[in-house]
């Protein structure tokens, strides 16, 4: 399956969860578990994607953008070898890192359904901001 799929099929996972995700977070002891949606999001793009579209000892930037291994929540402090990118649709010039999905709701930024933009970092100018989803295609990279 390609990375734009399983990106897709990634997407498609957090919006049929994210009600039933908002009920553990409503009840959840913030002082026991600070990472508790941090953690969910990476367990989930490592069996979603990663194990997916890379092949065994074979590992992705973790989700969110956090360059260190020990964000993972399997495998954790392996050598990342791979990291998402993403430009936009018929365009071939500018190149991004994907670092994850957000909505955009009355000019504020938030991890909340529907995910319909994604955080993203110039490669070039290392600026970020934020991109529609529907607007730009993924690819895998292997980090030099």
């Amino acid at each position: 399956m390609n990375i734009n799929q399983l990106i897709f099929n990634f997407r498609g996972f957090l919006i049929s969860s994210w009600s039933n995700v908002m009920e553990i977070l409503e009840h959840l002891d913030w002082d026991n578990s600070p990472y508790f949606l941090d953690d969910w999001m990476q367990a989930n793009w490592e069996f979603f994607v990663e194990k997916r579209a890379l092949e065994s000892e074979q590992f992705l930037v973790p989700y969110g953008g956090n360059s260190s291994s020990e964000c993972r929540y399997t495998d954790k402090g392996r050598v990342l070898t791979h990291r998402v990118t993403c430009k936009k649709k018929g365009e071939s010039k500018s190149q991004y890192y994907f670092f994850k999905f957000v909505t955009k709701d009355d000019g504020c930024i938030r991890i909340w359904s529907p995910f319909d933009y994604i955080y993203v970092e110039d490669i070039k100018t290392g600026d970020r901001f934020y991109l529609a989803f529907d607007e730009v295609e993924f690819s895998v990279d292997q980090i030099v």
